[in-house]
């Protein structure tokens, strides 16, 4: 999950559309953000459950940190890489657009993020800009990604994460594991992911300079907002 959603659903509506026995009372919410408790309808044994869940990051945001990382920590360039292999719980074969052409493909591309962690030691939402997804020094690495075994050590501790190894073409070997990247419900969100997130991907709503960091002022003290105005007045392209 990228984003915030609200909920204002009663116990009542979700019982009925979700089938379900017994539901929790549930307080409307209108700003529920990846770190927070929030109620998921789980099927487990052929009973339909709500539970709390916390959400986490992306799926595949585990796999650029962990790739970034080995790259860094072993000092590896990119020309240097000869194979990138990605090891995690239950993940046998890549998947999504092997080389994407857009936000979307990019998205859905393990390989993407993979290749993108190695070749820059960093992952960002730079990454998602269209420069970036074109880039020649990227797609060269997509190839040369691969997937290993799956861990056999502390599998429990993985959800999102993932063990990456870098081998160069002179044979050095470089290993990271992240068990929960960067932004997820774990370790927690800072102000400055937002602030690079939002950033990053205003400009794709044609807002200018002045008002991306207009809002986004407003948006660090926003408890101190009357009205809601006082943000979507600077939203306005």
């Amino acid at each position: 999950m990228c984003g915030r959603f609200y909920l204002t659903a009663g116990a009542a509506e979700i019982k009925k559309k979700f089938v379900l026995d017994q539901v929790p009372e549930l307080v409307p919410r209108y700003n529920i953000a990846p770190t927070q408790l929030s109620p998921v309808v789980v099927a487990a044994e052929k009973l339909r459950t709500v539970r709390l869940a916390v959400p986490g990051g992306h799926p595949y945001h585990a796999l650029a940190e962990a790739a970034a990382i080995a790259a860094m920590e072993g000092n590896i360039a990119a020309q240097d890489i000869e194979s990138i292999t990605v090891s995690r719980p239950g993940f046998t074969a890549l998947t999504g657009p092997l080389h994407p052409t857009d936000l979307i493909g990019m998205a859905h591309s393990p390989a993407y993020f993979l290749a993108a962690g190695a070749a820059d030691r960093d992952f960002s939402w730079v990454h998602a800009t269209a420069a970036k997804i074109a880039d020649p020094v990227i797609h060269r690495l997509i190839d040369k990604v691969q997937v290993g075994p799956p861990p056999t050590g502390n599998a429990e501790r993985y959800r999102q994460g993932a063990t990456v190894t870098i081998r160069t073409m002179d044979g050095r070997i470089a290993t990271s594991t992240v068990f929960a990247p960067k932004g997820a419900g774990a370790g927690g969100l800072s102000w400055a992911d937002i602030d690079g997130k939002y950033r990053a991907l205003m400009p794709h709503a044609r807002l200018r300079d002045r008002q991306i960091e207009a809002s986004l002022a407003v948006i660090h003290d926003f408890r101190l907002v009357a009205h809601v105005s006082e943000l979507m007045s600077l939203l306005h392209t």
